[in-house]
């Protein structure tokens, strides 16, 4: 019994993924050890068009200071070798929060922009290496990331979090020994169906919403803005 409210919101922003025009979406999935983030919600995810699983990012993994002396010579940027509209999956962003500060507000920094649509910087030749286009980040993390996140927060939250609840260990225990020998059919069966709603939901249209709804959408932003900055 995994947690499929948790899974339906993922699947929600790799729908949304398939809209260039509507904002980008990006998840937090925040649970305990054994909570289904990483084995049921990333490895569904991870059969997506233009999906990429990263571990641990630097701050010259998303756009590097790199420029191709010879014509033909591969860029390591992350971001030009998955184009426009990139699908990045942290399997545990955990890795982020462990790194230097310095490097970890320089990433924060990169995401942030990212999200925005545009990431530009210097190569060193005089010039600049430039990226655009919508990406979306769902990264799976551990409860340890309320307390290590919170300065990245006040620069500029990006990120939606999912709380993944942790059902009774012992029946998921069970639940995995009764699969055992057929790990790989189920996941890519997983990836396959996730594959498949996500193509069948890029032609349909945006929904509308009725303007009472996005009246009450209008004011609940309004108080997100105003109670996301920290109470010193």
């Amino acid at each position: 019994k995994p947690d499929l409210d948790a899974l339906e919101i993922a699947l929600t922003a790799a729908c949304a993924h398939q809209h260039v025009q509507a904002d980008p979406l990006w998840i937090f999935l925040i649970g305990p050890a054994r909570s289904g983030k990483t084995s049921i919600i990333i490895n569904a995810l991870a059969g997506l068009r233009g999906a990429y699983i990263i571990s641990k990012p630097t701050p010259k993994t998303f756009l590097s200071g790199f420029k191709a002396v010879r014509l033909g010579d591969p860029d390591p940027s992350l971001l030009t070798r998955l184009g426009k509209t990139p699908f990045i999956l942290f399997k545990d962003f955990t890795s982020v929060l462990s790194m230097r500060d310095e490097d970890r507000l320089q990433v924060a920094g990169d995401l942030r922009e990212i999200y925005d649509g545009y990431l530009a910087k210097p190569n060193g030749r005089g010039g600049e290496n430039v990226w655009s286009g919508k990406a979306t980040v769902v990264a799976a993390c551990t409860p340890a990331l309320d307390r290590a996140w919170s300065v990245q927060r006040d620069l500029g939250e990006r990120f939606l979090s999912i709380r993944c609840s942790r059902r009774r260990g012992p029946d998921a225990a069970e639940a995995a020994r009764h699969q055992r020998g057929s790990e790989a059919t189920i996941s890519s069966t997983m990836r396959i169906l996730a594959a498949r709603l996500c193509e069948d939901m890029s032609f349909a249209s945006l929904p509308l919403l009725p303007s009472i709804q996005g009246a009450r959408i209008n004011h609940l932003s309004e108080i997100l803005a105003v109670l996301r900055g920290k109470v010193h």
